[in-house]
């Protein structure tokens, strides 16, 4: 009610809970996976991630404890907060990561609340796993998950993070 665009805001379809179905499924060696329950139009809220929500120091705290595989972090206007999906997040938490993602991770203000929306990058089948782009700090990031040689397995040809493979059957130091 306090947007100049009314009927037109964008941000209505997050308030309406006007989010695309989905369901989660196993995805091999990566656990479980969101999926689409029909087809998607580009540019759709997929849904909403929630959580907890926290500052760094107590994200770190909890990362030590669960692992942070469900900790997110929203980059506000206000400063970065955590959200930590772990004990009272959604089925969002299940989105995984792809070096070629079909939607991203976006800050919407809702109702003046800064709210991270997943947002459809192109056209979505039915049954299409929505995955995202984790980025960068993800993959280099300290603690558990590299410790037990944490890895991309999103499978895309274009991968950024693939392990190294070194040939260790000759004197060689090339990689393979």
């Amino acid at each position: 009610e306090t947007c100049r665009w009314r009927e037109e805001c964008g941000n209505q379809r997050v308030q309406r809970r006007e989010f695309v179905k989905t369901h989660v499924q196993k995805v091999g060696l990566r656990g479980l996976g969101l999926f689409t329950s029909t087809r998607v139009v580009a540019g759709a809220v997929v849904g909403v991630y929630l959580g907890e929500v926290c500052r760094r120091r107590d994200a770190k705290k909890r990362a030590k404890v669960s692992g942070g595989e469900y900790i997110l972090e929203m980059k506000a206007p206000l400063g970065p907060y955590f959200i930590d999906a772990e004990a009272l997040g959604t089925k969002m938490r299940y989105v995984n990561h792809s070096c070629d993602p079909n939607s991203q991770w976006r800050v919407w203000e809702v109702a003046r609340h800064p709210v991270l929306v997943c947002e459809s990058l192109r056209c979505l089948e039915l049954n299409e796993e929505v995955t995202v782009d984790y980025g960068g700090d993800y993959w280099i990031r300290p603690g558990p998950r590299n410790v037990a040689g944490f890895q991309c397995l999103c499978g895309c040809e274009s991968c950024r993070f693939k392990p190294t493979i070194v040939d260790i059957s000759s004197d060689s130091d090339e990689e393979v």
